[in-house]
């Protein structure tokens, strides 16, 4: 990993931990509402920019996990990590779905309908989760997704 690169006016700028990139592998990147640049990581969490300097952003600054999928909504930012699903919003972080009440949670692409209805692609095979809409409050209803276990023979 070589940390995250920037190229302007011709020229590459390279952030890594002199500014404040603590993890060098970058495996995502996003800009939010207010045109900041976000990096999630292999394995040290989620980065915000910070003028010319990256942050862990308040709330998340003990989160460890892998980050491969960043969304930027009107409303926050939606975090796929190797461990479920988050939501960030005025500083604050939900799990809105997580290991290990799921086998395969490891989330590698979020995005959001019209409507507010979160779609997110994993890394795995079957799971059961909370049908996620953010147009009305969190349903209690259950989505199944991929194929049923074959029954043994």
């Amino acid at each position: 990993g070589a940390g995250l690169y920037r190229f302007e006016n011709g020229s590459w700028t390279n952030f890594g931990s002199a500014a404040g990139l603590t993890h060098r592998y970058i495996w995502s990147v996003s800009f939010d509402a207010a045109g900041r640049v976000w990096a999630g990581t292999w394995g040290s969490g989620v980065f915000v920019q910070d003028g010319a300097r990256f942050r862990a952003p308040p709330g998340l600054e003990n989160l460890s996990a892998l980050v491969p999928a960043l969304y930027p909504t009107t409303h926050g930012m939606y975090i796929g990590t190797g461990t479920g699903l988050l939501k960030y919003q005025n500083g604050a972080a939900t799990w809105l779905v997580r290991k290990p009440a799921l086998p395969s949670l490891d989330i590698r692409a979020v995005v959001e309908a019209d409507d507010g209805t979160v779609w997110f692609g994993s890394s795995g095979g079957r799971m059961d989760c909370p049908v996620i809409s953010f147009s009305a409050s969190i349903s209690n209803r259950t989505a199944r997704f991929g194929s049923a276990p074959s029954a043994a023979a």
